[in-house]
């Protein structure tokens, strides 16, 4: 989908320090960088939640796990190694659309 600024004047910009990645969120959403009790996610996980929970917002949580092209961290809790990052259309994010992305991994891995 086109990206239109305007959307998103409101809403602030996250970047990760080590990765150098950034992600946009609306202004009443936070960041928790997540330590693991697996120490191979440590520095890996990230948890995207409402500041305050409220009507609408209960439970509300996104968990994005990442990693570099060629890095063979495995992503939780899949435990995946390689594989292929393919687009499979939107999703709906506080109400602004989101590209959905997964990782495909050959069977058997």
């Amino acid at each position: 989908m086109p990206f239109d600024p305007a959307d998103y004047q409101e809403w602030w910009t996250y970047t990760h320090a080590v990765y150098n990645f950034s992600i946009m969120l609306p202004e009443e959403w936070s960041v928790d960088e997540t330590t693991a009790s697996d120490p191979f996610m440590n520095g890996h996980v990230l948890m995207l939640h409402p500041r305050l929970q409220g009507e609408g917002t209960e439970g509300l949580l996104i968990r994005m796990t990442f990693r570099s092209t060629g890095e063979d961290n495995l992503l939780w809790p899949t435990g995946v190694g390689a594989g292929d990052f393919i687009q499979q259309g939107t999703l709906n994010v506080a109400v602004q659309p989101a590209r959905r992305i997964f990782l495909c991994v050959p069977p058997g891995r």
